[in-house]
C-alpha cells in the first residue's frame, strides 16, 4: 500500500495533479487545494474554500486541465467560466496563510516557495465575501487569503 507522499507523486506523475481534502470540523469551511500544478505546468496551485468536496474536485480538476491546455489565471480578474452560471475571482493567497491551510503542500515543495491562488465565489444572489452586503455568515464560510486591490 502506497504512503501518502507515494500516492501524491504518483498522482502528479500520472494527472499533473493530486488534490488534498481537508474536511473540517464543527463550524470552520471544508477547503480543497492543489499540489502539483506549480511543478508540472509552472502555474500557481489552486485552493477553494467553503463549498462540497465533490464540487472542490471537479472544479479543481477543470483548472488543471485548462492548465494543460495553456490558459493563465490572473491575480484580480473575474472569470466567468470556473463555476456555471457565476463570476469567480482569482487571487493570491498571501504566504502568511500557507501553515494554515497548505501544510502538505509545503510538505511537498519543502517550504513556501511556490504560488497559489484562492477560487472566490459567490453567492447565488451574486455577493462576494468582501461585499459589505454579503452575509456575516458567509463572510466566515469562505475567508479570504489575499489582498484585494
Amino acid at each position: 500500500m502506497a504512503t501518502p507522499e507515494q500516492q501524491i507523486k504518483s498522482n502528479i506523475k500520472k494527472y499533473g495533479v493530486h488534490i488534498i481534502h481537508v474536511l473540517e470540523e464543527d463550524e470552520d469551511p471544508n477547503f480543497s487545494y492543489t499540489i502539483g500544478l506549480y511543478e508540472t505546468y509552472q502555474k500557481p496551485e489552486i485552493i477553494i474554500i467553503g463549498l462540497k468536496q465533490d464540487l472542490h474536485q471537479v472544479l479543481l480538476n477543470n483548472i488543471a486541465y485548462d492548465y494543460k491546455e495553456g490558459r493563465e489565471f490572473e491575480n484580480g480578474k473575474m472569470e466567468d467560466d470556473i463555476l456555471d452560471g457565476y463570476q469567480c475571482l482569482l487571487l493570491n493567497v498571501d504566504k502568511k496563510y500557507y501553515e494554515e491551510y497548505l501544510g502538505i503542500a509545503m510538505d511537498y515543495y519543502t517550504g513556501k516557495d511556490f504560488p497559489v491562488m484562492q477560487i472566490i465565489w459567490p453567492t447565488p444572489g451574486n455577493q462576494y465575501p468582501f461585499d459589505k452586503k454579503a452575509p456575516s455568515g458567509f463572510k466566515k464560510w469562505q475567508p479570504i487569503l489575499g489582498k484585494l486591490e
